[in-house]
């Protein structure tokens, strides 16, 4: 049954992440991302997959530390991390991804050995102190070194950032919770899914490492291929640098965020129609000023989009 559960989690995972791939790509409506529904959807799907990675230590270490089997498991998760930085550093320089959801598991199962002899009541207390410090502490570690361990007011650009504040205090209520029931855990761990359904997810429970690293390449593809079917000539570019800038979804934000600042400085409809579209065509050429967030742009960047601004408006908004 833990395996159905972790195949749970991964079925939403996947979910999520199509959900995305499909606004990244330009198949959803426009808005479909907008709203906290579906970042509330994510952290429910974090939390639900560190729990278990709390309620999988007691149950594998907690009648005694395996070294082996828990090293050969670590190291494994730490390749798959390391994987994920190198791909998205590729792929997504801008927004790589340094310490994400493989990235705590790994951390995580580390501090997790200090709490397996802990009565499980200071285990949930100390798993509750990490949840509150973390949504409500102060930025103590506000700076990109630090950054992993949580305490930010200003968390990094990243496709995945998961801290160890507040992420850590799940796994450590996992594990206080198979400490406080371990007959009805073992129980549970043991029992055997019925169905075709309950097999499957349990397949996916079992082999959950590999279904997170292969999932999003299989999606992507899936989806892009579906968009090169459907949607009209150029509304995606599939190829030079950038990554996301080329994307229809950066294309609508980028556009929506322009065309707001450009009408509250004045200007009509159509020439900040004509403006944002020389701006967006500017931008995909040079994918170093790509960087709009206030919070991460460099000066040097925030300098170049505001020449290229001025070029815009002296061509009346006509990109060359």
């Amino acid at each position: 049954m833990l395996d159905i559960a972790r195949g749970l989690a991964i079925a939403a995972m996947v979910a999520y992440h199509a959900a995305w791939d499909a606004d990244f790509i330009g198949l959803a409506p426009q808005d479909f991302f907008a709203g906290w529904g579906w970042e509330w959807f994510r952290r429910a799907i974090l939390g639900s997959f560190l729990l278990l990675v709390g309620v999988s230590l007691v149950l594998a270490h907690g009648a005694g530390f395996r070294a082996g089997r828990f090293w050969r498991r670590f190291a494994m998760i730490a390749a798959g991390a390391l994987v994920i930085t190198l791909v998205s550093a590729r792929a997504f320089p801008q927004h790589m991804i340094v310490f994400g959801v493989l990235h705590n598991i790994a951390v995580s199962s580390l501090l997790g050995l200090a709490f397996l002899r802990l009565p499980w009541p200071v285990t949930g207390l100390a798993g509750l102190a990490v949840i509150a410090a973390g949504t409500l502490g102060p930025g103590l570690f506000d700076t990109p070194a630090l950054g992993w361990i949580g305490f930010m007011r200003t968390p990094p650009v990243s496709r995945d950032f998961v801290p160890l504040a507040p992420w850590f205090g799940a796994v450590l209520l996992g594990m206080a919770l198979a400490r406080a029931a371990p007959p009805a855990l073992a129980r549970l761990g043991a029992a055997r899914p019925g169905g075709a359904a309950g097999r499957l997810l349990a397949f996916g429970g079992r082999h959950s490492l590999a279904a997170y690293l292969l999932h999003q390449p299989v999606i992507f593809l899936l989806l892009a291929g579906i968009a090169a079917l459907t949607l009209p000539a150029g509304a995606v570019s599939w190829t030079g640098g950038g990554g996301a800038v080329h994307s229809a979804a950066y294309a609508r934000g980028f556009t929506a965020a322009c065309r707001r600042n450009c009408a509250a400085g004045g200007l009509s409809a159509a020439a900040c129609a004509a403006y944002c579209q020389c701006m967006l065509s500017h931008v995909r050429r040079e994918p170093a000023v790509a960087d709009l967030d206030p919070r991460t742009i460099s000066p040097r960047g925030r300098a170049r989009l505001q020449a290229l601004g001025r070029q815009c408006l002296a061509r009346g908004g006509t990109p060359r």
